[in-house]
């Protein structure tokens, strides 16, 4: 049980929807380093996870040459730390 879960009393799917409550309703996207934090993860390890699809909550989309531009979906990565999360 982690923090979040002990302080408040809440279920681990309440305390998901607490912890990322401002993402899922007010923001459009995430930041590579968000994620990556969020993860524990490098953020390399997210980009190249994004550019390879193996990454489900985000797009990369090449602008030029060998540079990307990335979209995370804050609904998406919340269903897949939820999903990761409860298995």
């Amino acid at each position: 049980m982690n923090t979040l879960t002990k302080i408040h009393n809440l279920s681990l799917e309440e305390a998901l929807k607490e912890r990322y409550k401002k993402s899922l309703y007010t923001r459009k996207s995430m930041s590579i380093k968000e994620v990556a934090e969020e993860l524990g993860k490098s953020q390399q390890f997210v980009r190249i996870g994004i550019q390879r699809g193996l990454l489900p909550f985000g797009t990369a989309q090449v602008v030029s040459g060998e540079k990307y531009s990335y979209y995370i979906s804050p609904q998406k990565f919340y269903d897949f730390i939820r999903k990761t999360t409860s298995t």
